[in-house]
């Protein structure tokens, strides 16, 4: 259903409701009435297999409208494949130019979650100053906190591109959840506050399909929180299951509001 559409579709079933209320499911992808070339409905079907949205009422006032996108395996080769088609780009080139990319995912497992509210103090997830509380819990894992929360203050045309919410008004972040309870990323600090680029690299920030530069960059900065000490290792024996070795995973979204969760079965989605 395309996003205006069901935007507005959820409103009316708000009509109806005169307490908190969480509407979910009322919008996948936004891809706000776009053409999808064929080239490209390989990733934007990956996408919208791994992107859910809800809507949270206060009587009929909007809360907040919430996208999410787990990032999993298939959906990291997906987006790569994209990457490669619009930029024309393989082998070594495509390698060096997907590096940056990579590194700003992040290790673990990174979820694109997007924040659409009518107050931005409703609009945050660092952990310092954020009214929600996140978990990702799995049939096999969890639950566990994110490890890194990364807001992008201003999302670029590829971020608009690969992630087509991120076009409406509201708050993007790149938040970043452990393998499995006591994973840590290697060589990383937890403790660490950094910025996600950095401002002496040189960055190619070119429009998708065009190869213009924009004149804003995305402007970036991680808080690390920390999840538990990470376990030492013992010859022989297996890691602990990880949060994508189940069937499901779910990820909350707990706050004075009230909670939403969303659920993607992976099951065959080859993580």
């Amino acid at each position: 259903m395309p996003f205006r559409s069901a935007l507005a579709a959820c409103f009316l079933s708000a009509l109806w409701l005169s307490a908190l209320t969480l509407v979910p499911g009322c919008s996948t992808v936004a891809r706000l009435n776009d053409p999808i070339p064929v080239e490209a409905r390989g990733y934007f079907d990956t996408l919208d297999r791994f992107t859910r949205s809800a809507t949270l009422y206060h009587r009929l006032d909007t809360r907040v409208i919430v996208h999410a996108t787990l990032v999993t395996p298939d959906l990291r080769q997906a987006y790569r494949d994209e990457f490669a088609r619009i930029r024309h780009l393989e082998g070594d080139r495509l390698d060096q130019a997907w590096r940056p990319v990579e590194e700003r995912l992040g290790q673990g497992i990174p979820v694109v979650i997007h924040l659409e509210t009518p107050d931005p103090a409703n609009a945050e997830l660092e952990p310092d100053r954020s009214l929600w509380t996140l978990t990702l819990v799995s049939d096999s894992a969890g639950p566990v906190g994110p490890y890194a929360v990364t807001r992008v203050n201003d999302p670029g045309p590829e971020d608009h591109y690969f992630f087509p919410y991120t076009r409406n008004f509201g708050r993007m972040f790149l938040v970043r959840f452990p393998l499995h309870p006591g994973w840590e990323p290697p060589g990383k600090s937890t403790h660490d506050t950094e910025s996600a680029t950095d401002p002496d690299a040189p960055q190619d920030r070119t429009t998708p399909e065009t190869g213009d530069h924009p004149a804003d960059q995305p402007d970036e900065a991680t808080v690390s929180s920390t999840p538990s000490p990470t376990p030492t290792p013992r010859p022989g024996v297996p890691p602990p299951p990880g949060l994508l070795d189940g069937r499901e995973v779910t990820l909350r979204l707990s706050s004075v509001f009230g909670t939403i969760e969303f659920s993607w079965d992976i099951a065959s989605s080859g993580t």
